[in-house]
């Protein structure tokens, strides 16, 4: 199985203290201590066990400047089989729909059977996930916390409304949103990032 996680490098609020530029539109990204997403984290570690159990490869994608090889080198160190960086600076300053037609443009360069976005990987707004498959026409869940795979299908559960439940059943290829929770990420030591 070929799977896709779109992973991105944001600010780390335990590391910084997030203050509004001067024009107030904006947070002052100058000084700013960046890491992965924490959601984009558990969909890493949810690719490497679903490969681990049939086989397969993961390939991690983020769109950043040089500053996301270090996001990449993390996650290659975490057991990612392949990373690439998706990088120009037309791309700055991205919305959704932006990140999600740049990310379209990649998929359709390779064959991935499932890709797994974290479920606010977008500043928290939610929507790459959606907007990706609804570009590649894509079966879509989000908030996922659970997927097993049989016959070529998957099952996943994702959390609704009122912290309850619900099972779907999915073809493949798709596009999960994963939602924190569903693992345990690995840890990965410095000396494994470098």
């Amino acid at each position: 199985m070929e799977i896709l996680v779109c992973a991105r490098r944001v600010p780390d609020t335990s590391e910084n203290e997030i203050e509004l530029n001067a024009a107030g539109n904006d947070i002052e990204r100058e000084e700013l201590v960046y890491s992965v997403n924490e959601a984009d984290n558990y969909a890493v570690e949810e690719a490497l066990q679903i490969r681990d159990r049939v086989d397969g490869n993961v390939t991690v994608v983020t769109i950043d400047g040089e500053d996301g090889e270090e996001i990449l080198r993390r996650e290659l160190a975490m057991g990612a089989n392949h990373a690439a960086l998706v990088s120009d600076d037309a791309f700055s300053g991205s919305d959704g729909k932006g990140v999600a037609t740049i990310l379209k443009a990649f998929v359709e360069k390779g064959h991935y059977d499932l890709i797994l976005t974290g479920v606010q990987a977008d500043d928290g707004a939610a929507q790459v996930g959606g907007m990706l498959a609804a570009m590649l026409d894509y079966p879509y869940a989000s908030l996922v916390n659970s997927i097993t795979l049989e016959d070529g299908k998957l099952k996943v559960s994702r959390e609704i409304e009122g912290g309850n439940r619900e099972m779907n059943e999915i073809d493949l290829p798709c596009v999960l949103s994963i939602q924190t929770g569903i693992n345990e990420p690995r840890y990965v030591g410095m000396r494994g990032i470098r």
